[in-house]
């Protein structure tokens, strides 16, 4: 195919988006005075710019935090070459060879995946501090973290004594890993350098045909414990935050639809935003939140109110009082699980 021209290039750009796209089968739906969205491959939402004449049109995924002009979007969802995208969106219109385009602020924000590398950490020859902080402070119960320090999923890092979630391949190779400290006087969370991106770590009940994304590895092992006799059939990811691409990711790479997809991020400004906003784009998806006292799951089992989290510059430590509220506060809960309230926060089938 014939090299295309700066002009090919430039008005390519510049062919209203919505426009096209209609006149080739899109379904759009307007939305405001100038966009228009349209739903794609698994419900996914695309929101696209409706641009004026001379204007570079824009596109824009925030689920996959992805992007880009007229160009990368036939690229992206034709699957058409740089060439041939440019044909697509020129059709038989003829430029002036001479034409030299101005200066373009905009550039593509499409990258490209990075294949997956298999990482080293530095294994401690103990997990002692593992134990006694997941335990005794984070209020896991001790055979359940033997049992995850056992099977291979969570080490305790040399020197520094940080506990690492391991994000592991179908093959069981870490790929990257979730960190925590396990100091009684320091907060520390982070992400091992190398980590796979899209990848978060994960236990599995069953087949995990059904999809449960939480903002750390601590809250997703925290809601296994609460609600261990409800988990059949069920994956549970850590997004090491709010991660959308984690959640996209997760769903290709396990094939699973919106609709047998929860969002049970933390039940603050930041977890709820991120709920809506990911349900704007797959609204077949769930809400599933902690009782409106608590912040996040973890809170919920060492029964930590918010007013209280807000004295606490230090996860407190775990006691038997705690436990047996906490114990009261999960079995409150666990009768709301089978029914759908009518906001459908609890329905986890």
């Amino acid at each position: 195919m014939p090299k295309k021209t700066k002009a090919e290039y430039y008005h390519a750009n510049r062919v209203n988006l919505p426009e096209f796209l209609q006149q080739n089968g899109f379904e759009l739906k307007k939305e405001g005075q100038h966009e228009y969205r349209w739903r794609g491959i698994l419900g996914a939402s695309v929101s696209i710019k409706d641009n004026a004449e001379g204007e570079i049109g824009l596109w824009n995924q925030w689920s996959m935090e992805r992007g880009g002009t007229n160009i990368d979007f036939v690229m992206q969802f034709l699957g058409k070459t740089k060439e041939e995208a440019v044909d697509m969106l020129n059709g038989d219109a003829i430029f002036d060879k001479n034409f030299v385009p101005p200066k373009e602020a905009y550039t593509s924000l499409s990258e490209p995946e990075k294949k997956l590398q298999t990482i080293k950490i530095s294994v401690d020859s103990n997990s002692n501090r593992v134990k006694a902080y997941l335990s005794q402070t984070r209020g896991l119960q001790f055979p359940f973290v033997n049992r995850l320090i056992q099977s291979g999923k969570i080490v305790q890092e040399k020197n520094t004594g940080n506990v690492c979630f391991l994000i592991q391949d179908s093959n069981g190779k870490t790929i990257g890993a979730e960190k925590v400290g396990t100091s009684t006087y320091q907060k520390f969370k982070g992400i091992a350098t190398g980590s796979a991106s899209g990848h978060g770590f994960e236990i599995c009940c069953g087949k995990g045909e059904k999809l449960l994304f939480f903002e750390s590895a601590i809250d997703a092992l925290s809601f296994a414990q609460m609600h261990a006799k409800k988990l059949n059939n069920h994956r549970l990811v850590s997004m090491m935050g709010i991660k959308p691409s984690i959640v996209t990711a997760t769903m290709q790479r396990y094939k699973i639809p919106p609709e047998r997809v929860w969002i049970c991020s933390d039940n603050d400004d930041a977890g709820n935003e991120f709920a809506r906003r990911l349900k704007a784009e797959y609204p077949e998806m769930h809400r599933l939140k902690t009782p409106e006292r608590f912040k996040d799951w973890n809170d919920q089992l060492r029964n930590i109110e918010k007013v209280q989290e807000k004295r606490h510059q230090l996860p407190p430590p775990y006691d038997g009082a705690r436990a047996r509220k906490a114990a009261k506060a999960v079995a409150e809960s666990e009768k709301q699980i089978p029914h759908r309230s009518q906001e459908k926060t609890y329905a986890l089938e």
